[in-house]
């Protein structure tokens, strides 16, 4: 059984891998695109023609790709006021509520996006002349790696275990109760 978990865990990281290398290939090739059509407007008279369109489908990208990246790593903005007030059975339940809510949100808007997909047939964009299957495919694949990603892990999401980032910074009680005057740090210079 810990021979299966380990290679689901380590395709979930090779998966994990290809989506950052593809979402920060994205973000910089928008930024460079953004600024060629920037240059190519001011200094040559020739924009990049279908540069709205090409950012409209890699921030749909990015969107949905990133928020595969954010569930598997459950960060997500929570409203855990709550449950942080719960005890540890109390805090299982409504996380598992909440990730029940989640699943069948993500769920219902799959489904709904496989039809929106579907429904497009041959059509192409009207400047960048791109199959609309492929900018309307990303909704369904980006929904269907979240529900992917939020079952492999619902188990730490649940019980609250997962290696969030924000639980490891400081608190605010971790800093001293006086801070010292500017006359003192003279004296220590």
């Amino acid at each position: 059984m810990k021979a299966v978990a380990r290679a689901i865990d380590q395709a979930a990281n090779a998966v994990l891998f290809i989506i950052k290398i593809f979402v920060s290939v994205l973000l910089i090739g928008s930024v460079l695109l953004i600024v060629a059509s920037a240059a190519g407007r001011y200094f040559f008279d020739a924009p990049v023609r279908a540069q709205a369109e090409y950012l409209r489908y890699a921030l749909t990208a990015l969107v949905f790709f990133g928020a595969v990246l954010v569930t598997w790593d459950d960060r997500h903005l929570k409203m855990d006021l709550i449950s942080s007030a719960l005890g540890r059975t109390g805090r299982t339940v409504v996380n598992a509520i909440a990730i029940a809510g989640f699943l069948f949100a993500v769920g219902y808007a799959f489904w709904y996006s496989v039809g929106a997909a579907d429904d497009l047939g041959d059509g192409n964009s009207l400047i960048a002349d791109i199959p609309m299957i492929v900018p309307h495919s990303i909704l369904p694949i980006g929904l269907g790696l979240i529900a992917l990603a939020l079952l492999l892990r619902m188990g730490s999401h649940i019980r609250g275990t997962s290696n969030a980032e924000l639980e490891s910074l400081p608190s605010v009680t971790d800093q001293p109760a006086v801070m010292p005057k500017a006359e003192d740090e003279g004296k220590q210079a």
